[in-house]
């Protein structure tokens, strides 16, 4: 096995350990409005915005969740990591086959700087 092998077969195992994921960015927000005059900020609001099917979807989120919620986007977010390593990896096995292959196959010249290529004749 080569080390590019076993580098790849590492990713696999670290995206199997991957128990939760939610894909999208979470963000904080406050309201303010005014109480007798002066304004008051209310909040923190927890909103979890993703991509899914081309629309950007939203969903308020119980500040309870919210320490869960950051691990999910986090692995996620490592998951997507992982994928981008192991492509590259495969991409690079590819590469390696390729260039292997190439070398073994390669002719071999029987010629040498005097003699003359032989003419086909059908």
């Amino acid at each position: 096995m080569t080390d590019l092998y076993l580098q790849r077969k590492a990713l696999l195992e670290q995206m199997d350990q991957i128990q939760t994921m939610v894909p999208g960015t979470l963000s904080e927000q406050y309201i303010t409005r005014k109480r007798d005059g002066k304004p008051v900020r209310f909040g923190p609001y927890y909103k979890l915005q993703l991509w899914c099917q081309g629309k950007n979807l939203t969903r308020y989120v119980a500040a309870e969740q919210v320490p869960d919620l950051r691990i999910a986007i986090a692995n996620h977010q490592r998951f997507e990591d992982l994928c981008q390593q192991f492509v590259e990896l495969t991409v690079a096995m590819d590469q390696e086959e390729e260039s292997h292959i190439k070398k073994k196959s390669k002719p071999k010249s029987t010629m040498n700087g005097s003699e003359k290529p032989k003419r086909f004749s059908g």
